[in-house]
């Protein structure tokens, strides 16, 4: 297969009819180079041309469903879709040789939008004759045999995505890629085929054959129901971290606008009220102040000579009360008689004696000041408490509560130009996409838990039947001896998946080998590793000499025997102890009778470790092993190419990767990846050279025979 020509309309950034021609004389000249800065337009080209020629699929669905639409929508053209005369195609042409016969085909995908949705129809010319719809399910059909839905990303390499397509706990059926990969598929339709005899001759039957044919038909459902299962708990992820991420996009958008959410707005109401209760408390406080201690603080002079006041007012009350004592007649009476007893006779003598005792005992005179106050004792306290506070009041309090108000005021200034400056009307809009976002989430997260239990349950119940099914194969093999239509396609059946299982495991063997030619050649690193191996499940195994103490090795073992070294250290670890000792297993004994020092050993290298540079070279290496097995000459569409990849190795992988992968290369680059001694060591093979520039208004523009301006 050969693409000559892709053809956009309306299609993100690609506003009206964009084209690319790859048309070509030489057939040497196989590589198309796509230059674009980042946003410019290189990812929609690459998922345009998947969704042109395999629709739904592009994105893992089952069938064109609505979530199919909406990925549809969210690839066409803004502008356009706002237009419901509008419409929006992709068209890709290419030749393709069919039993010696070079055809040529059009494949064309057109939308239309209207208020009730997206509608899309499919257009196939081959060799200017359009097909009718009956030929075109046929043609996409035989599209999806060319290219199963399962190897898509294989062609349709990412760079940034397709480390995690092989090494991601989901990965894809390896074992069928290479079968179609190579064409032996044919194998599995003999099967099925079989089968159907099968049935057919042991319908009445309840013998092994029937029942082996029963757990393979359960085996197969549930592996069914199992991948569907994944697809779908893929696909609730998928949208489930869309919407998160829309969710996110979408506030710190209104945000950064100055929007506030309907939870900010009524927090910054509150604040303003909270504020404005903090100044009528300063201001009563103020008030206060004002009413009852400034007065005093303006005849300060005078307040401080009021205590002396009521202190003489004290000492005057208490000498007139001491004075009436003295001159109460018992007192005068008592003084008398204490006087005549002394022996002064006379009353006049006496007398004298009793004013002198009194003038005496009243300091020697009185005072005769009127009182000012005349307070009582309770008033006392009272002017006391006021005095002192008036006295001890620091005059910097009025300051510090206008402050405080100043403060309070500017507070609320900025929370009312808050508010003010948010449009009621776009909060409203932003809210109801909130709340459209948060319920889809909600949805998906259902969707995650109900669909993870149903794998997990399904997956039990596979096992299970797996089981089941070895048990009675077993069973097969031994009844499969009398000559019947039923026995002999029950030796047939089980004929067909050895050989199967012999081609399988030699096509992992080569696998194997390209792998590990190819990331030598890849990797700068000479001792990186010592070899790759992979095993029938198609589970990579990359083996580096490691120094493991004796020890080590003891310990291991002392916790868990042999099946603890194996856990620990690996199969060939092992095997290379045993062989190294001329055993035939590992002991107690033999550890003991070892050298204590450390050994070399054939350890796994967990890929974790990788740097990201170099699990992208290990996965290139293995992309590039698996596409050997490929039994059809495919293109090639590659997206950001050197994605992880340090500058050292671009050159080594330009040389050993590009150059050397089979039939047309299309390459999507930045300048920053493929440069100009990139493009002069593919020299004569480039056929055609395109530059994607990105407008002001925001549009592509393809020119062409440009790469990047220096």
């Amino acid at each position: 297969m050969n693409i000559s020509q892709i053809e956009l309309k309306n299609i993100g950034s690609y506003e009206g009819v964009c084209q690319f021609n790859f048309e070509n004389s030489d057939p040497s000249a196989r590589i198309v180079i796509i230059g674009g800065k980042n946003g410019a337009g290189k990812t929609t080209l690459f998922t345009a041309m998947q969704l042109c020629l395999y629709g739904f699929h592009t994105y893992g669905y089952k069938s064109a469903t609505k979530l199919y639409y909406r990925e549809v929508k969210h690839s066409i053209n803004n502008h356009a879709i706002l237009n419901n005369q509008e419409n929006a195609y992709i068209r890709v042409c290419f030749r393709n040789t069919e039993l010696r016969e070079i055809n040529t085909y059009l494949v064309e995908r057109r939308w239309t939008w209207a208020s009730e949705g997206i509608n899309e129809s499919v257009k196939v010319i081959k060799n200017g004759m359009e097909l009718d719809s009956g030929q075109v399910e046929d043609f996409e059909t035989y599209l999806l045999h060319i290219i199963p839905p399962d190897l898509l990303k294989l062609y349709f390499f990412d760079g940034e995505k397709i480390a995690d397509y092989f090494l991601s706990e989901q990965k894809i059926n390896i074992r069928n890629a290479l079968m179609i990969l190579s064409g032996n598929d044919t194998f599995d339709i003999i099967h099925d085929n079989v089968r159907r005899i099968m049935n057919s001759s042991l319908l009445h039957s309840d013998d092994c054959s029937s029942r082996y044919l029963f757990f393979k038909d359960e085996v197969s459902k549930l592996e069914t129901k199992a991948a569907e299962l994944q697809q779908g708990l893929e696909q609730a992820n998928d949208l489930l971290s869309q919407c998160n991420e829309q969710l996110q996009q979408l506030t710190l958008q209104y945000a950064r606008s100055g929007g506030l959410t309907s939870g900010q707005w009524d927090r910054v109401q509150s604040e303003i009220k909270a504020e404005e209760e903090k100044r009528d408390q300063l201001k009563t406080q103020r008030k206060v102040l004002a009413t009852e201690v400034l007065p005093f603080l303006i005849v300060e002079d005078l307040v401080r000579q009021i205590i002396p006041q009521i202190r003489r007012e004290e000492t005057t009350q208490a000498l007139a009360a001491f004075s009436d004592k003295l001159s109460s007649s018992a007192l005068q009476n008592a003084w008398h008689e204490i006087l005549e007893d002394a022996g002064i006779g006379t009353w006049d003598s006496r007398q004298q004696t009793i004013r002198s005792l009194s003038l005496a005992l009243l300091g020697g005179e009185q005072s005769h000041s009127l009182p000012l106050f005349q307070l009582s004792d309770d008033e006392k306290i009272q002017i006391h408490s006021v005095l002192n506070r008036v006295l001890s009041f620091n005059r910097a309090e009025f300051k510090k509560l206008q402050a405080q108000l100043d403060d309070s005021t500017k507070k609320s200034r900025a929370l009312r130009d808050k508010l003010q400056h948010t449009d009621l009307g776009r909060m409203e809009d932003f809210m109801s996409r909130k709340n459209s976002l948060e319920a889809e989430i909600k949805i998906q997260q259902a969707n995650v838990s109900v669909l993870s239990d149903q794998l997990a349950l399904t997956s039990q119940q596979l096992s299970e039947k797996r089981k089941q099914l070895l048990t009675v194969r077993k069973e097969l093999e031994n009844q499969l001896k009398r000559a019947s239509v039923g026995s002999v396609s029950g030796k047939l059946l089980l004929l067909i998946e050895n050989l199967q299982s012999i081609l399988y495991s030699s096509m992992v063997k080569q696998v194997e080998d390209d792998l590990n030619r190819k990331f030598r050649e890849l990797i700068r690193k000479p001792d990186f590793f010592e070899h790759i191996t992979i095993d029938l499940d198609f589970n990579v195994h990359i083996i580096r000499k490691e120094l493991i103490p004796l020890a080590d090795i003891k310990q291991i073992y002392a916790s868990g025997g042999s099946a603890g070294l194996y856990e620990k250290l690996g199969l060939e670890a092992v095997k290379e102890l045993i062989h190294a000792k001329k055993a035939q297993r590992i002991t107690e004994g033999l550890l003991e009778r070892m050298e204590d020092r450390p050994y070399r050993l054939p350890m796994e290298f967990d890929k974790d470790r990788m740097s990201s540079g170099e699990k992208q070279i290990f996965v290139m290496a293995l992309y590039y092993a698996i596409m050997q097995q490929s039994a059809n000459q495919i293109p090639f569409v590659i997206d950001t190419p050197f994605a992880r990849i340090d500058t050292e190795h671009r050159a080594n992988i330009t040389d050993h990767f590009f150059l050397e992968l089979p039939g047309q290369l299309i390459v999507l680059s930045t300048n920053e990846e493929l440069n100009d001694v990139h493009l002069r060591m593919m020299g004569d093979k480039i056929s055609q050279i395109y530059r994607l520039d990105y407008g002001t208004d925001q549009r592509t523009r393809i020119v062409s025979d440009t790469y990047f301006e220096e």
